[in-house]
């Protein structure tokens, strides 16, 4: 309800609402002044008159009491009083009933429904692009409660090329003169690629914000925005047209209804531009139709009553490219389409008969041979008898006119379906709700076939809890009090499923007034409930699942404290600033000190490293943790704690770089391993094989000066017994001889017994390592022990010897010893035979000599080996006893390995292992 003052404040008009609810209040009203109602407890101290001057533009809040009943009672009213846009002198005062205060939300969606319904009732009859794009725009914000808006929208160029134009509500063009077009951005690109409705409470807080080159947000000097609600516009063949863009400067200024409001009018806004286009697509063909008409010249021409030629026609000539000769006479019909010759003839014939205008269409020959539809008409010239003189005639080119009829034609018949073909459903109602007509995608949404839906009421469809919202929407319609209305309801499907609809209803009035019929456009936004139910089950599981993960990472680093806790190596770790995050216990033990928040160049002086040494300080750029921290991989670097107070360590540090799943580094981590009791170990070692080289070194010295000094008392020994075996040869009896031969033989086994010793010794002091033939060593030893074998009658067998590394004087000992004893260790009576051979065994090569003597029992396999063991008496089988001792010597100083198979009786094999050509030394 509203009155109209005078800028004294007098009542000067009241509307029809207001005469509806008192009409008995009327007349009394009239030309009274505003104040003469105030009431003493009103809101604001109200002036008695309104001068432009003194309104600032804030509504003055009055309180008001209204005589009704004639004047017998009165109600309490209040009234806010503001200035008519666009006048100085007259002024709205809208009333609200005491009793209707807690109307007063519905009345604000009232005018939001209203708003709809005029912006839908003003587009559908404008046609004009510019203004309708300019008028939905101003509507969003009106709507949404917007600062400003924008509605970026592309439309083709003449040439048939894409253009993007936009129209502006709220703020001056100037505003965005500067900026380019909005991009496909985080925050832009959902509303151009049609994915979602993009609605945030604070901007500059969303995350998709400032993500962009080159501005990363709002551009200097650009519009301030904090709300902001974006709704992409889509046409009926799901194409984007453009979208909405409304900001505020204040944050949390658009709710659920702002875009709810918005995707309705979006909806409109398609169906609009839509019909916009192909207005002025129309109105572009007809301007084109109309140019052509224009530069094209009718023919004009004249011919005899019997329709030839008998004068030169210029315009027709010029046409159709014909000569003079050529036209005259009946020549002119060549021209004429082949298929229309006839139908001229017949239909100029007919006419002149009759002596009546002459018209038809028909298709002529252009000069460029080119076939153009021509209107041809003529009128008979006639004499004052009545007779026909002669007939004068055009021909006009109706070409482009039938082609823009036809597509006039099209486009009618594209706009009439532009409903049918709609996204969103469209249906008419009766006044008392019953279904008139539905669109397919209406009949989709709900479910259900046209022809079960005509005829029906809404109730019918309309989910239960619904109906009673859906009844008032439309007894508000019926009633005039909107001329639109927007309910959000439910739908229930023939299987029972239920669907969500934005529906807007409005009236189409007739001329009286009276509503013709309802139109009803449901939006599905189904998902979009389902997505607002989801989203809050999601949240809740999310919830959920924050608090189990919460507890699972604090488990996980109570076990990892406490891995950490019982390793034995020492843990550091920094973040990515460098500060010290990890230090284990064992770390704690290593320095004495707990850790502290200190640059790295204090690091080697506060925790006591030093390098191998232990002297030399460590310089901050060896420091393993800064090293991995500055993206190294360390690997067993060795330092030494050596703090002021406890024990020194060297240690081995071991660490590299951390980084995060986006490869984004975070820290770094060191790991040091105590090595100190190794380092000792190793250090005594070293000092053991020092010494026992100088032993070594002594023991070979003294089996040197032990040969020789020994070996001269054997030889003066040796030297006499003979002397005074020759001397006294005749004296001596045959005991006599055989002590002196008995002490000879001793002598020379001592004699071979300290060669053999001395030989031993030497094992390994000096020898040259190379790639040797087995074969062509074992032919010297062949050689060596030829008196052997002739005595013997022994054979020797000598297969293929693979090449290995060694010492070849060492090599041959090795083979005169095995082949030797081969030899020596038989049976009475039994010829010897001897077999080496060799084979490659995975870079090694196992050689095996073989011989059939008396065999070795198999508890003595090892003993063999030892120094000075013998399976057999010296009686039996002379010998010291150091020959295999010295082979296993041998062997063993190059790598090798040395055993025994025998049987007893049968035989024996000898078998030893050497280097390769491949093995490495």
């Amino acid at each position: 309800m509203a009155w109209l003052l005078d800028s004294q404040g007098h009542i000067q008009a009241v509307n029809p609402a207001f005469v509806d609810a008192f009409p008995e209040s009327v007349p009394g009203l009239l030309n009274q002044p505003l104040a003469a109602l105030l009431t003493t407890d009103r809101l604001d101290s109200a002036p008695s008159g309104w001068t432009p001057g003194s309104y600032n533009g804030t509504p003055l809040q009055l309180q008001l009491l209204l005589p009704v009943d004639n004047e017998s009672a009165s109600i309490v009213l209040e009234a806010q009083v503001t200035c008519l846009p666009g006048t100085t002198d007259v002024w709205l005062a809208t009333l609200i009933p005491d009793a209707r205060r807690g109307q007063l939300k519905l009345q604000q969606d009232s005018h939001a429904l209203e708003t709809l319904n005029r912006i839908q009732h003003t587009i559908s009859a404008e046609l004009d692009l510019e203004k309708v794009v300019q008028a939905v725009t101003d509507a969003g914000v009106e709507l949404t409660g917007a600062q400003f808006g924008a509605f970026f929208y592309t439309i083709n160029s003449h040439q048939g090329e894409p253009l993007t134009l936009y129209t502006l509500s709220g703020a001056p063009r100037e505003a965005f003169a500067h900026y380019p077009l909005p991009r496909m951005t985080q925050v832009f690109g959902p509303t151009f690629r049609n994915e979602r409705v993009v609605r945030s409470d604070d901007i500059t807080q969303d995350a998709r914000y400032a993500r962009n080159a080159p501005y990363h947000g709002m551009p200097a000097g650009h519009l301030p925005v904090r709300s902001y609600l974006a709704v992409p516009v889509v046409a009926s063949n799901s194409q984007v047209i453009g979208g909405f863009f409304f900001g505020h400067e204040r944050a949390g200024v658009f709710g659920e209804q702002a875009e709810q409001l918005a995707v309705s009018l979006a909806a409109q806004a398609a169906v609009a531009f839509q019909n916009a286009q192909l207005y002025r697509s129309a109105r572009l063909s007809e301007r084109r139709f109309r140019s052509l008409v224009e530069a094209t010249s009718q023919m004009v021409w004249t011919c005899a009553p019997t329709g030839e030629f008998q004068t030169p026609q210029a315009d027709w000539q010029r046409f159709t490219g014909q000569t003079e000769q050529e036209a005259l006479g009946w020549g002119w019909l060549d021209a004429v389409h082949p298929h229309d010759r006839a139908h001229v003839r017949q239909s100029w014939s007919r006419a002149a008969e009759l002596q009546r205008p002459y018209q038809v269409e028909c298709r002529v020959r252009r000069s460029d041979s080119a076939y153009r539809f021509m209107q041809a008409r003529a009128t008979p010239v006639q004499s004052e008898s009545g007779s026909v003189n002669e007939w004068i005639g055009v021909h006009e080119d109706i070409t482009e006119r039938r082609d823009a009829e036809q597509q006039l034609r099209d486009r009618e018949v594209l706009y009439q379906t532009l409903v049918e073909h709609a996204v969103v459903g469209v249906s008419r109602l009766t006044p008392d709700g019953r279904c008139l007509d539905i669109n397919p995608a209406g009949t989709a949404f709900l479910g259900y076939s046209r022809e079960s839906l005509i005829g029906g009421h809404i109730n019918a469809v309309t989910h239960p809890g619904d109906r009673q919202a859906t009844a008032h929407a439309l007894q508000r319609l019926l009633k005039g009090e909107v001329e639109a209305v927007t309910v959000e309801k439910r739908y229930l499907r023939p299987d029972g499923s239920m669907v969500w609809s934005n529906s807007s209803i409005s009236a189409v009035r007739q001329e009286n007034g009276a509503v013709a019929y309802l139109v009803v456009t449901m939006a599905d936004i189904t998902a979009l409930k389902q997505a607002e139910a989801e989203l809050l089950r999601l949240n809740a599981e999310l919830e959920l699942r924050i608090q189990q993960r919460t507890t699972e990472l604090e488990q996980e680093r109570g076990f990892l404290r406490t891995l950490l806790e019982s390793l034995t190596e020492g843990i550091v770790a920094c973040d990515a600033q460098g500060r010290l995050t990890v230090f284990n216990d064992v770390t704690r033990t290593f320095h004495g000190l707990p850790p502290e928040s200190l640059p790295p160049g204090e690091w080697a002086a506060h925790y006591s490293l030093y390098r191998e040494d232990g002297v030399t300080p460590l310089p901050t750029e060896e420091i393993p943790l800064l090293r991995a921290f500055q993206g190294e991989q360390v690997r067993d670097q060795a330092m030494v704690i050596a703090p002021v107070q406890g024990e020194r360590r060297w240690v081995n540090a071991s660490g590299n770089p951390m980084y995060n799943l986006s490869g984004e580094k975070v820290g770094a981590v060191v790991a040091m391993q105590d090595v100190t009791e190794r380092r000792v170990a190793e250090h005594e070692i070293r000092r053991v094989n020092a010494e026992l080289q100088r032993s070594n070194a002594d023991l070979e010295h003294f089996a040197a000066v032990a040969s020789h000094d020994l070996k001269a008392p054997l030889r003066t020994i040796t030297s006499f017994l003979q002397l005074l075996e020759r001397r006294y040869a005749e004296q001596l009896d045959e005991k006599g001889h055989k002590y002196i031969a008995f002490t000879v033989e001793a002598a020379a086994r001592m004699d071979a017994l300290i060669d053999d010793l001395l030989a031993y010794a030497r094992v390994g002091r000096q020898r040259t390592i190379m790639t040797l033939n087995p074969e062509h060593v074992m032919q010297e030893v062949a050689d060596n022990l030829s008196a052997s074998f002739q005595e013997k009658s022994a054979r020797l067998i000598v297969g293929p010897l693979p090449a290995v590394q060694a010492d070849s004087t060492q090599l041959r000992q090795v083979f005169q010893n095995l082949v030797g004893n081969a030899i020596k260790f038989q049976p009475p009576g039994r010829t010897p035979e001897v077999d080496v051979s060799a084979r490659a065994d995975g870079g090694w090569v196992h050689f095996q000599v073989t011989d059939n003597g008396i065999g070795i029992a198999p508890e003595y396999f090892e003993k063999v080996f030892g120094l000075f063991q013998q399976v057999h008496g010296n009686t039996e089988y002379a010998g010291s006893g150091l020959g295999l001792a010295i082979v296993r010597k041998i062997v063993e100083e190059h790598g090798g390995r040395t055993w025994v198979t025998s049987v007893e009786g049968e035989g024996t094999t000898f078998h030893f292992t050497l280097p390769g050509c491949d093995v490495p030394l």
